[in-house]
């Protein structure tokens, strides 16, 4: 057992990650929940509750790595929604690279006094979860099971295998790495020795995508914080997008006025467009006071104009000819001071 839950915490990065799962591959065959438990499987799961994005990106690294997991998805968690159109797009880029995917299904979401009150609940998310992966889900786990739930021990319920069923999980070896550290077992300790022939690893994505390693809750915290810039980003985006003022953000242009024209004018269009990062850096003034700052944030910049003058209506940016002439006109000064060859070459 883990006596320190901070020792380890080197374990929690993309690199560590795929270090466990070659360290893995040489000793077991990793399988779905489609498979009948034997002697060399492991069954490798994700319970994903807050964020696709770094279930997409343990989902790339298992692929190159040539194994497959099973992602169970949560339909009712408040940190998630799988409706999103981003996030049904990662979900199904998940399914591509050739992972199951399977409901996390959260039992406290609904009232549920009997076996047939359960299955009414199972069938209910599954449906709606089918909906969005345009897959069959044949799986699910529990989301914070409790002694009730986990009293639930039938292979199969409402048609679907129960990952926590006594031959999943009681009968065979099981390691989990709830709540950003080891609970109970290091991970690459259970896989090295050997000693598991059957075993279920539960990860948690949104744990493993931060090098260098951050504490549990900074990771949670941090994914939450750009969780909501990509609202922000959104809801502004909109916004100048309907040509309607962003009533709020006026004052963030005060410092524009003592600059060029040009310059101003790329400010303010790049702010009500939603890129509001990079407006606070230029009003900063650290583009034009160090050329180091200014080599990495030129590529946004040029990604962000070039990205706006393609896909936006012209007719919906402010002063659409003076933005484009504005935006060229920066470039160009930035290309001549010797700084921009790295981004448009």
């Amino acid at each position: 057992m883990t006596t320190d839950p901070r020792a380890h915490a080197a374990d929690f990065t993309p690199t560590a990650y795929r270090a466990v799962l070659r360290a893995t591959r040489e000793r077991y065959r990793f399988s779905t929940f489609s498979d009948a438990p034997e002697a060399g499987r492991v069954y490798w799961r994700h319970d994903i509750d807050c964020c696709m994005d770094a279930a997409c990106t343990l989902a790339r690294i298992e692929a190159d790595e040539g194994v497959v997991a099973t992602y169970f998805l949560n339909m009712r968690s408040d940190f998630l929604n799988l409706h999103s159109a981003s996030n049904r797009k990662l979900i199904r880029t998940v399914g591509s690279l050739g992972h199951e995917l399977g409901l996390h299904f959260d039992g406290h979401a609904h009232a549920i006094a009997s076996e047939a009150d359960l299955v009414t609940a199972l069938t209910a998310d599954r449906t709606a979860l089918e909906a969005i992966t345009g897959t069959p889900i044949d799986a699910f786990s529990f989301h914070n099971p409790t002694g009730d739930m986990l009293a639930h021990e039938d292979d199969v319920i409402a048609g679907m295998t129960n990952a926590y069923a006594p031959r999943y999980f009681r009968e065979i070896g099981y390691c989990s790495d709830s709540n950003g550290y080891w609970r109970h077992r290091r991970l690459l300790d259970v896989i090295e020795s050997g000693a598991e022939p059957t075993l279920q690893v539960l990860t948690h994505p949104v744990f493993w995508v931060f090098d260098p390693p951050i504490p549990p809750k900074q990771r949670i915290w941090r994914t939450i914080e750009q969780h909501a810039d990509l609202i922000k980003q959104q809801y502004s985006g909109a916004t100048a997008a309907g040509a309607r003022l962003n009533i709020g953000d006026d004052d963030a242009f005060d410092e524009a006025a003592s600059l060029d024209p040009a310059t101003a004018d790329v400010i303010r269009n790049l702010h009500l467009l939603g890129h509001r990062r990079l407006v606070l850096g230029l009003l900063a003034g650290e583009l034009r006071r160090r050329a180091h700052t200014l080599d990495e944030a030129l590529p946004e910049l040029c990604a962000a104009t070039r990205r706006t003058l393609a896909t936006t209506d012209r007719g919906h940016v402010p002063d659409a000819d003076a933005y484009a002439a504005a935006v060229a006109e920066l470039l160009g000064a930035m290309t001549e001071a010797g700084h921009a060859h790295r981004s448009l070459g």
